[in-house]
C-alpha cells in the first residue's frame, strides 16, 4: 500500500483497466515473490481499494488470458501452490475479523483467474522504507516510539489470535497520511511446506528474518516476529540493514565474534539508552534470550525492565491510553533517592495533566463521540504544544538563574559533557574569540618540522616539540627561549600540557612518555606501556587523566595521581591516530587509521559507542567546549562536524587541506581552527560552515596548533621548523 509507481510496473502484473470482479485495476502498489498488490477502483461504491493477488512466481505462471496455474505438472509444485492458496484464503478470513487501528483492514476476498484476491482498505501514505529513503534514513526518538508502540500493540493482538506475521520489515509498515502506522502484508500466505520434514517455512528477507525462519533451526513463534521488529528498529536507529541471522549463526558456530554491531554501540543519532538495549534484546540470535512477546518489547520501549516475566494477567498497552513521544527523564537508580529538581517536578506535573486529558479522550472513543483519527491528531497536537511550553519555561528558568543549558551529549551511559565545577567555584567567563589575529612572534630554533605545540601557565609559556627530538619552552611575551627539555632522540612526535599548565607530557623515541614539571624544570615521572611510537597525547579537562594514542593499536588511559595505566583499550585493527576528551572528562574519543571514531568510558573502561566517520584515516579530533560538536579531520580533504545532540546536524566543511593535521575550537564555541597540508591557518565560522579567515605566514605545511585558555593567543608549528604566535 504505497504510492502508485507506474514506472516500475512488473511484467507479469495485470494490466491497467483489467477487471477482477467489480474491481478495475488502476496501477501496481507493490509486488514481491509471492504476490502483487494493486490499486483498484470499486465500480459499485466508486471508491479505491488495495487488491492483493496471490501469485507465487516461483510456483506459478500467468497465461495470456490472465489465469494463473502451477508451473509444470509435478505433484510437489502443484501441491505447494494449492496449499499456499488455501493459506492465503485463511489469512484473508482471519484478518477480516480484525478491526485494529494499526492492522491492515481486509474488507473481503474473492477467487478468480485460478487464484485468490484480498480486498483491503486503501489509504494515502507510504511505507516506512520509502519514508526512510526520502528522509535522513533515521527516525528520531519521538517518531520511533510513535511508529513502533502502536505496531507492537497490533502485533500482540495478532499473536493473541494465534497468527504470526513472519515478514515484518520497513516495507511492510505503512505510514498513513496522518502519520499513524499500520502493519500490512502478513506472511502466513508465504509459508511453504518442506518436502522432507513437512514443516512450514517462510520466505526470507535477509537481515530481518530470525534464525528460526531457516529450515531445521528452531521453532517459529511470536518471538520470531519480535526479532523482525527489533531488526526494523535497528534499521531506523542505525541507518543500516542488520547482518543476516544466518551469517551471525555461522560466525558464532565457528567461535568468531558476532558480526552484528549492537545498537548500544552506535552513538549517533542519540536515543535513550534503554531503547537501544531493547533493540539488542529483541535481536538476540537464540529465541530463548530475546523478548518472547510484543507486549514485553513494548514494555521495554516504555522504559520498564527487560523481562519476559509479568506477574498476574498481562495488560496490553493501548497506544491511545498513554502519553507517548516525550523522552523519558532519567529516574535515579541510586539506593538513596534524590528529590526531583524543579524542572523535573514541573514536567511531571504537566505530564500528569496531559495524561488525564488523553485518558479522557480515550473514554470518548469508546463512547463513539470521537474517531481514533481525530484522537490521534489531537494527541499529536497536545504533545507538540506541551513540549514547546515545557521547553520555553525551562529556558526561561535557566536564563533567570544565569546557567548555560547543558547540551544533550550522551553516548550510551554518559551523562552530559560539561565538567562539574567544584562547589563555590565561580564560572569562568568566556572571552569572545577574535578570529582576525595578527602575527606577533616567529620562534626559530627547531631544525625539523614542529609536530606539537601547547600553552603553559595560562599562556605565559609555550612548549614546542619537533621530529628531531627536541622540546623547547618559550616565553610568549618576549619570544625568547625559556628552557629546553632533555633530548628524547629522533622521531619524537607528540606533547600535551595539563590544564593547570604546570606539567608537560612528552612522547619519547623509546615509546615512553616523559612527565615534566614546568615550574621546577625537571623530570617528574615516566610512563611505559606502548610498544610502538605514540601519535598523540591529550589531558582530560580536569587533569586527572592522560590519554595516549599509539601506532601499536592501543589507546592507554593513564591515572595522573598514581602514574599507572588505568585502562588499555585494544579494540583496534589499525593504529590509533587521534584522541580527545569530552568536556566533562567522563569519556575519551579516539580515531583510527580506518576512519572509525570510538568513545570509551573513563569510569568503566568500556566502549560506549562508535561510528564510521570517514573512509580514510582520521588524523585529528576535537570537541567543542559546550560538547555540541565533535570535529573530525583526516586524509583526502576530510573535515566534518558531527552533531552530538538529539538530531543529526552534521556539517561537512569544504576547502580543508588534503590532510588535516590538527584542530582546535575557540573557547566561545563559535570558531574552529584547522591546519594541515597548507601554508595557511584556516579559521572556520562554525554556524555558517565556511572559512572566515586564513592566517598566512608559514612557508610550508602546518602540523600543529594550540589556543590559550582564554582564546587570545594562537600558536602554530610548521614544516619549516618555525613556531608562530598570533594575537
Amino acid at each position: 500500500m504505497a504510492t502508485p509507481m507506474p514506472q516500475s510496473y512488473p511484467e507479469n502484473a495485470l494490466p491497467a483497466e483489467f477487471k477482477v470482479g467489480e474491481y478495475v485495476i488502476e496501477s501496481v502498489l507493490g509486488y514481491g515473490g509471492f504476490g502483487i498488490t494493486y490499486l483498484a477502483r470499486d465500480t459499485k461504491l466508486n471508491s479505491r481499494v488495495a487488491l492483493k493477488e496471490y501469485f507465487p512466481q516461483s510456483l506459478a505462471l500467468r497465461a495470456a488470458d490472465a489465469n494463473i496455474s502451477p508451473r509444470g505438472t509435478g505433484d510437489t509444485t502443484e501441491d505447494n501452490y494449492r496449499w499456499g492458496l488455501q493459506e492465503f484464503l485463511k489469512e484473508a478470513r482471519a484478518l477480516a475479523k480484525f478491526k485494529h487501528n494499526h492492522i491492515v483492514r481486509v474488507l473481503r476476498f474473492l477467487e478468480a483467474n485460478g487464484t485468490a484476491y484480498m480486498v483491503m482498505e486503501y489509504e494515502e501514505g507510504e511505507s516506512l522504507a520509502d519514508y526512510l529513503r526520502r528522509t535522513s534514513g533515521f527516525l528520531d526518538e519521538q517518531k520511533l516510539l510513535g511508529v513502533f508502540l502502536p505496531i507492537l500493540s497490533g502485533m500482540q493482538a495478532v499473536h493473541d489470535a494465534g497468527l504470526l506475521h513472519l515478514d515484518i520489515k520497513p516495507d511492510n509498515i505503512y505510514l498513513r497520511a496522518n502519520g499513524q502506522p499500520m502493519l500490512i502484508d502478513f506472511g502466513s500466505a508465504r509459508r511453504r511446506r518442506n518436502e522432507s520434514a513437512k514443516a512450514e517455512r517462510t520466505a526470507l528477507t535477509p537481515g530481518y528474518s530470525a534464525i528460526e525462519h531457516y529450515p531445521n533451526i528452531g521453532k517459529q513463534g511470536p518471538w520470531s516476529d519480535v526479532y523482525s521488529i527489533g531488526a526494523t528498529l535497528y534499521r531506523c536507529v542505525t541507518g543500516k540493514t542488520p547482518v543476516d541471522a544466518m551469517d551471525r549463526y555461522q560466525a558464532i558456530k565457528q567461535r568468531l565474534p558476532d558480526p552484528l554491531k549492537p545498537a548500544t554501540a552506535f552513538e549517533r543519532p542519540y536515543y535513550t539508552p534503554y531503547i537501544r538495549s531493547c533493540i539488542d534484546w529483541a535481536m538476540q540470535l537464540s529465541p530463548k534470550d530475546r523478548a518472547h512477546t510484543a507486549f514485553a518489547l513494548q514494555e521495554g520501549l516504555l522504559g520498564k525492565p527487560l523481562t519476559n516475566k509479568h506477574p498476574g494477567k498481562e495488560h496490553k498497552i493501548d497506544y491511545r491510553s498513554g502519553f507517548i513521544g516525550i523522552t523519558k527523564i532519567a529516574t535515579p537508580k541510586d539506593k538513596d533517592k534524590k528529590q526531583r529538581s524543579l524542572l523535573e517536578r514541573m514536567f511531571l506535573g504537566s505530564l500528569f495533566l496531559v495524561t488525564v486529558g488523553v485518558v479522557t479522550l480515550f473514554i470518548l472513543i469508546n463512547m463513539g463521540v470521537l474517531s481514533e483519527d481525530q484522537i490521534a491528531d489531537t494527541v499529536s497536537r497536545v504533545k507538540k504544544e506541551t513540549l514547546a511550553r515545557y521547553q520555553a519555561t525551562e529556558d526561561k528558568i535557566l536564563k533567570g538563574l544565569r546557567i548555560r543549558r547543558d547540551p544533550i551529549v550522551k553516548p550510551a551511559g554518559a551523562e552530559n559533557s560539561r565538567p562539574s565545577p567544584k562547589p563555590g567555584t565561580p564560572p569562568r567567563p568566556i572571552v569572545p574569540f577574535d578570529a582576525d589575529k595578527l602575527l606577533v612572534h616567529t620562534l626559530r630554533g627547531h631544525r625539523t618540522r614542529v609536530e606539537s605545540v601547547a600553552f603553559l601557565q595560562s599562556g605565559k609559556l609555550l612548549a614546542s616539540a619537533s621530529a628531531d627530538g627536541t622540546v623547547k619552552v618559550w616565553n610568549v611575551e618576549t619570544g625568547e627561549l625559556d628552557h629546553r627539555l632533555p633530548r628524547g632522540g629522533p622521531a619524537l612526535a607528540a606533547l600535551a600540557a595539563s590544564p593547570d599548565g604546570r606539567r608537560l607530557a612528552v612522547a619519547r623515541a623509546d615509546n615512553s612518555i616523559l612527565l615534566w614539571d614546568v615550574n621546577e624544570k625537571k623530570k617528574s615521572g615516566a610512563l611505559k606501556g606502548h610498544t610502538k611510537s605514540i601519535n598523540q597525547l591529550a589531558f582530560s579537562p580536569e587533569g586527572r587523566w592522560l590519554a595516549s594514542a599509539g601506532q601499536d593499536g592501543r589507546l592507554i588511559l593513564w591515572d595522573m595521581e598514581s602514574g599507572e595505566a588505568r585502562y588499555t583499550f585494544r579494540g583496534y585493527v589499525n593504529e590509533v591516530m587521534a584522541t580527545a576528551f569530552s568536556p566533562s572528562g567522563r569519556w575519551v574519543a579516539s580515531g583510527d587509521a580506518r576512519g572509525e571514531v570510538k568513545y570509551w568510558s573513563t569510569e568503566t573502561g568500556k566502549t560506549l559507542a562508535y561510528f564510521q566517520a570517514h573512509e580514510g584515516k582520521i588524523t585529528t579530533l576535537a570537541f567543542s567546549p559546550d560538547g555540541e560538536w565533535v570535529a573530525v579531520g583526516g586524509t583526502g580533504g576530510f573535515l566534518k562536524l558531527f552533531g552530538t545532540g538529539l538530531d543529526l546536524k552534521d556539517l561537512e566543511l569544504k576547502g580543508a587541506p588534503e590532510t588535516v593535521h590538527m584542530l582546535a575550537f575557540s573557547p566561545d564555541n563559535k570558531w574552529l581552527v584547522s591546519v594541515g597540508t597548507d601554508e595557511a591557518i584556516q579559521i572556520w565560522d562554525v554556524a555558517r560552515g565556511e572559512i572566515h579567515r586564513r592566517l598566512t605566514g608559514h612557508n610550508h605545511d602546518i602540523y600543529s596548533i594550540a589556543l590559550s585558555a582564554d582564546g587570545k593567543l594562537l600558536a602554530s608549528g610548521g614544516d619549516d621548523g618555525t613556531v608562530r604566535v598570533w594575537k
